[in-house]
């Protein structure tokens, strides 16, 4: 900070009005001295005004290339687990990650908060991470990064329906909660069926598109009933308290199956259950969506029915992109798709990192 020349002479200013007060230099300088405290401060203004980045506050993390994750769901493990891959591939490459929780549910908080970043003076956001809420507004978010110069890194089904961003990864949540429908059809051979569904916040896109999935494959079976919806958003103890008051209005007969929109909503389910005196996967299926390690090991248990595992990590297929991206080239192929993968008992196996014994049941 000292070769900045405002700073260099004001420095120089102090030391002889210091040396003026303190009676080693004649007092015929005071006047003099004083008149150069007033040039000095308007030169130092003046400087700063002009070299905003030379200024004695400036923070300089502020200069660090940032990452900015944009994602409006339930902070669940599965969602923690791609930010944190995501943070992992940018910090080694000398970026910082940006994520702030969701304060609301909804495309309007997502728009304003993207906005901060994006649509300003701020040059240091190199990278947008985007899991839409919606589709409105998105063009806009779209046309501005790109102005900006932000590469966006799109997550969402038809993501190549857009032009605008650096990479396109698309994942289909509607056709995630049909294969949960037609594997429980697949279960009960064209048996009656009551289900109870449990979503996650209204303002969850992904747990809509998964639960309207799940209603229209369904709808094309007669058997599939589906009782009651409770909400669980994202959260064990939460679904295990909604559940825990649905089963105790209901007659132990009626539910059949529990279809969750998210594994953390299916563990919870899976509490609930067990705590009402059922013997999950045996006297009630349980099938969920995201191919979490507690839905694997609890399949593996025989506790569990079947999750929805997305074939590749998205954390991991984002990180890649990310630092495709910053060596200075270009995503290719610029769209993929994320196809899913139905987990069931016996394929388990390939999935579940670390070996569940049959015997170690779930607590």
């Amino acid at each position: 900070m000292n070769s900045y020349p405002p700073l260099r002479f004001c420095s120089g200013v102090s030391v002889f009005m210091k040396k003026i007060f303190q009676g080693k230099m004649p007092e015929k300088y005071t006047v003099f001295a004083v008149f150069l405290g007033i040039i000095a401060v308007i030169f130092l203004l003046q400087g700063l005004r002009e070299h905003p980045e030379s200024q004695i506050d400036a923070n300089p993390d502020d200069k660090v290339g940032k990452v900015v994750v944009s994602i409006v769901e339930p902070d669940h493990a599965l969602i923690a687990d791609w930010i944190d891959r995501i943070r992992e591939i940018a910090e080694s490459t000398g970026l910082k990650l940006v994520y702030d929780e969701p304060e609301q549910y909804s495309s309007s908080w997502q728009i304003e908060k993207i906005n901060e970043y994006i649509d300003g003076e701020r040059k240091d956001i190199k990278y947008l991470v985007l899991f839409p809420s919606s589709r409105t507004g998105l063009d806009r978010i779209l046309e501005t990064a790109e102005r900006q110069g932000v590469k966006v890194i799109l997550v969402m089904e038809n993501a190549q329906d857009y032009n605008l961003c650096a990479a396109g990864i698309s994942i289909d949540y509607r056709t995630q909660g049909k294969m949960c429908a037609e594997y429980l059809d697949e279960l009960f051979h064209g048996k009656e069926a009551g289900i109870v569904e449990i979503t996650e916040s209204s303002g969850s896109r992904m747990s809509n598109l998964r639960s309207a999935g799940f209603r229209e494959a369904a709808a094309l079976h007669n058997n599939l009933t589906i009782l009651e919806t409770g909400q669980g958003n994202g959260s064990i103890n939460s679904t295990k308290s909604v559940l825990t008051d649905i089963l105790q209005g209901r007659n132990k007969d009626e539910i059949d199956a529990v279809f969750s929109c998210s594994d953390e909503d299916g563990i919870g389910a899976l509490y609930a259950l067990k705590l009402a005196g059922y013997h999950p996967d045996k006297d009630l299926k349980i099938i969920s969506i995201g191919g979490s390690q507690d839905a694997l090991k609890a399949i593996a248990a025989e506790e569990y029915t079947a999750t929805i595992k997305p074939r590749d990590n998205l954390g991991d297929v984002i990180a890649a992109d990310l630092k495709t991206l910053e060596s200075g080239k270009d995503i290719s192929p610029k769209y993929i798709a994320v196809e899913n993968t139905l987990v069931t008992q016996a394929t388990v196996s390939q999935y579940v990192h670390m070996v569940t014994m049959k015997n170690e049941k779930t607590e």
